[in-house]
């Protein structure tokens, strides 16, 4: 029975560290969005002053 428990508990861990490295993947995959929607919202920042700066010119 010991060994039962050991070897249902190293089966426990293993789906645990593949659980994990799926999570760390996803977390990568949505930093990664994220960081390319900032970048957009940045770029649409500055076009945004640049036209309300022309705006003021006129």
């Amino acid at each position: 029975a010991a060994f039962d428990d050991y070897k249902n508990k190293y089966a426990l861990q293993q789906k645990l560290v593949v659980d994990l490295e799926v999570a760390e993947a996803k977390l990568a995959e949505v930093v990664q969005e994220r960081n390319t929607l900032l970048a957009t919202v940045k770029g649409l920042e500055d076009m945004v002053r640049m036209l309300e700066d022309k705006l003021k010119e006129s």
